[in-house]
């Protein structure tokens, strides 16, 4: 996922992009909102900023690692979703690391 895929969300792609460039990324980050906010593109173009080790607010410089996130394969990207029989929890709660 580019974040250019993603509709508007500028200022949050913008700050995500610098804080990465400047060397500054938390250990831990929580993207959080309604269903259809774009809370797991924006989850999966950071990760793939951060992995495929692109620079400058651009997405496309690392080709291989880049086709390795189109479909989901690479060896760095995990994904944990909670299992539960509370039906308070929703299915849709996941945990993306690298």
């Amino acid at each position: 996922m580019l974040f250019s895929d993603i509709l508007g969300q500028e200022h949050l792609k913008n700050h995500l992009t610098t804080s990465a460039d400047r060397g500054r990324i938390p250990h831990a980050q929580l993207f959080v909102g309604p269903e259809g906010s774009g809370t797991l593109p924006m989850a999966l173009a950071y990760a793939q900023y951060i992995l495929c080790a692109n620079s400058d607010g651009d997405n496309t410089i690392n080709n291989a690692c880049n086709l390795k996130f189109n479909t989901l394969s690479h060896p760095d990207l995990h994904f944990a979703f909670p299992v539960t029989t509370n039906d308070k929890i929703k299915a849709s709660l996941f945990l993306i690391s690298f």
